[in-house]
């Protein structure tokens, strides 16, 4: 997937850097400002899966990489996929950190060019632990 960030300066960031979040409440800012380039996914890399910590920081204007995030997420081509798993986890997250209007707020960018969940499968699992073995610090 060819990512244009938006923002001057805005890099995708890299898959060693953690995705910490401030306890601070704050504003949320909406999730989504200005058009989406969106097409029908011809493979998985037309689509953006989004764990915890990149929601986590969009949806946080005091998170160290809310900016980048959201860059992220905005110039995605494809469908924006939250796993189900994570709609439980994020949801307390946001409420907890930000506040009640952020976890409403993320969950009305659902549908048309917003979110969609991304049921989790059995034969998914797999390649799960395979992803959190390469990403994790333990060695096997």
């Amino acid at each position: 997937m060819a990512l244009e960030l938006i923002g001057a300066g805005l890099t995708p960031l890299a898959p060693s850097e953690t995705f910490r979040s401030s306890r601070l409440s704050s504003p949320i800012r909406i999730w989504r400002k200005g058009p989406r380039r969106s097409c029908g996914p011809n493979s998985a890399a037309d689509m953006l899966l989004c764990d915890t910590g990149v929601l986590l920081a969009a949806g946080n204007v005091k998170d160290r990489h809310h900016a980048a995030c959201l860059a992220l997420m905005r110039a995605a081509e494809g469908p924006l996929l939250v796993p189900s798993p994570v709609l439980g986890e994020i949801g307390y997250l946001l409420q907890s950190r930000v506040g009640p209007h952020a976890e409403v707020t993320f969950l009305r960018s659902f549908g048309g060019n917003g979110f969609h969940v991304a049921e989790v499968e059995e034969g998914d699992i797999p390649r799960i632990a395979e992803l959190v073995e390469v990403r994790s610090p333990f060695p096997w």
